[in-house]
């Protein structure tokens, strides 16, 4: 960048901002090396300021203006579940600041257009950029799971597919985006047993299932839950449903 007219071709370089990140008591400690990232709460404030900054999800590629994030529906500088929450509550009705992608309508495509925005997909229930089963334990601790009440679903415990209830949708929903990943000792089982199992994809939706079934259980003993099973000459696990006492045989 040319400074001074008179010497056109002497290019010098101006500090337009400086960031002197510090990893200590003040700084967002989770932006070190814990997966976040460190990000400004708004694009004008002091770049060398530790309360300037905040520890979140990653948004490679996202604009960093002055201009409002669309994506904030909650108002709070940051895009998280709660964001996700607020579009799911608009879905097919107004306010149109729902609209995200600005076809005007507010409906699945924008739920799409805010998950591609904060690197995301259903099933992954902490938005930390993968769909495992530690998302499926914290779906179902929250207690939502076909409760029979209307509307209580969250992004976090389980409304995967916008409707506000979790259910077998949300989980089809999940499993059908192909983002599966098990933990690494399962990966290792699964390729040395079969050549042909695609990676990152759920060996047995039942399996997955009733593994967060089995720590539900193990949580909370006070809870009625499927009694469980273990073939002795078989690898797989089965839901063997509780007998109805009352039932004919």
């Amino acid at each position: 960048m040319a400074l001074f007219p008179e010497t056109p071709n002497e290019t010098d370089y101006v500090d337009m901002d400086v960031v002197l990140y510090n990893d200590r008591e003040g700084w967002p400690a989770a932006a070190g090396g814990q997966g976040f990232s460190l990000q400004r709460k708004t694009p004008a404030q002091d770049g060398s300021n530790a309360s300037s900054w905040q520890a979140l999800l990653p948004t490679p590629s996202a604009d960093n203006d002055q201009q409002d994030n669309i994506y904030d529906l909650t108002g709070d500088n940051r895009v998280d579940a709660a964001d996700i929450d607020r579009l799911c509550a608009a879905l097919e009705q107004p306010p149109m600041a729902a609209d995200l992608n600005r076809d005007g309508l507010t409906n699945l495509d924008d739920l799409t257009a805010i998950l591609k925005y904060v690197s995301s997909f259903p099933g992954d229930a902490n938005l930390d950029g993968l769909f495992n089963s530690t998302d499926l334990v914290m779906a179902f601790a929250a207690g939502a799971y076909e409760d029979g009440r209307l509307n209580n679903s969250s992004w976090n415990s389980g409304d995967w597919n916008c409707d506000r209830e979790f259910d077998t949708r949300d989980l089809v929903a999940a499993f059908q985006s192909g983002s599966y990943s098990a933990n690494a000792e399962a990966n290792d089982v699964s390729q040395n047993t079969s050549d042909t199992q695609q990676p990152n994809q759920p060996s047995n939706l039942n399996d997955a299932v009733l593994a967060i079934r089995i720590e539900q259980s193990d949580a909370s003993k006070n809870r009625k839950s499927e009694r469980t099973s273990v073939p002795a000459n078989s690898s797989s696990l089965e839901i063997s449903p509780r007998q109805d006492p009352n039932r004919r045989r």
